[in-house]
């Protein structure tokens, strides 16, 4: 299965749940859900998108209840998933343990 197959059906179990939600923040959820805590910098820098740019992304994801941002003692925003954010991790990862 190549990465593009793999990235369709994972953001299509998003979108099953979700949606609301566009390309760009289930994108953003996919890489927050395959990371350990990681920060809003982290993200920008691994997609290669402004700050700004991930960070409204990111919205729609927290009105959602998919995650939170925590602010770190270093300044910057780590991204969190919620309780649903996990349950939806834990949705793909069925998808792909077959």
């Amino acid at each position: 299965m190549s990465d593009q197959e793999i990235l369709q059906q994972a953001a299509g179990v998003v979108r099953k749940q979700y949606p609301a939600l566009n390309a760009e923040a289930i994108t953003i959820f996919i890489v927050v859900a395959a990371s350990a805590m990681p920060t809003l910098e982290d993200i920008s820098a691994s997609m290669g998108l402004s700050d700004a740019h991930v960070f409204r992304h990111v919205a729609p994801l927290r009105d959602a209840g998919l995650v939170v941002l925590q602010s770190a003692q270093d300044g910057n925003s780590k991204i969190l998933l919620t309780g649903r954010g996990e349950e939806t991790k834990q949705a793909i990862d069925q998808l792909f343990a077959a």
